[in-house]
């Protein structure tokens, strides 16, 4: 897969090529951060679930709280419903990737509109911190745009979520951890459908 940036809001993907997908290991992973300035905010919650051929392992998954050096916006406070007093006893962003680095570094990392927010705000937040993180990543909303791209529509999460009749009633929106648990159902169908158009 290869990405062009166009500009600050515009990306082009090319050659997407996921061989034996049904067989891949992705980790789903999903954050919550202080605001949407890549450079300038920071992330206070991290979630991450694999999903092995094809199969949610929902015992493995993983959710933490993140402590910031930003405090968190009260308009944030109130769309996550994640406080500055939740934090305040959080691990650092250092101590909680490392660990799922240790752990998940070989399989391919996966976000809904993770190219626009989760990867580069990781990323940028692992170059301060001089971490090395390099994991292969995919992106659910760019993966249903290279299947469906007769569709002029903005591939939300509810969007997708409409459009595969998910069910996400059990979970907690606007959390790391339910908003996780939602884009690997989401990954699921996609795998599915991919598999079935290559």
């Amino acid at each position: 897969m290869l990405i062009n940036n166009n500009d600050k809001l515009k990306y082009t993907i090319n050659k997407v090529n996921i061989q034996n997908i049904t067989k891949q290991k992705f980790l789903v992973i999903d954050v919550e951060a202080t605001g949407l300035d890549i450079e300038k905010d920071y992330i206070i919650e991290f979630a991450c679930i694999p999903v092995i051929n094809g199969r949610i392992l929902d015992k493995e998954a993983f959710c933490s709280f993140i402590k910031s050096p930003k405090p968190i916006p009260s308009q944030i406070e109130r769309f996550t419903g994640i406080s500055n007093q939740d934090i305040v006893n959080a691990p650092l962003f250092k101590t909680v990737i490392t660990k799922i680095l240790d752990k998940y570094a070989h399989f391919i990392w996966v976000a809904q509109c993770g190219f626009e927010f989760d990867f580069p705000i990781i990323e940028n937040i692992c170059k301060k911190e001089n971490i090395n993180f390099s994991p292969k990543k995919m992106d659910t909303k760019v993966l249903f745009a290279f299947l469906y791209q007769n569709l002029d529509e903005t591939f939300s999460t509810d969007f997708l979520k409409n459009y595969f009749n998910i069910d996400s009633s059990d979970l907690k929106r606007h959390t790391a951890l339910g908003d996780v648990i939602l884009i690997a159902r989401i990954l699921q169908k996609i795998i599915k459908i991919y598999e079935q158009k290559k």
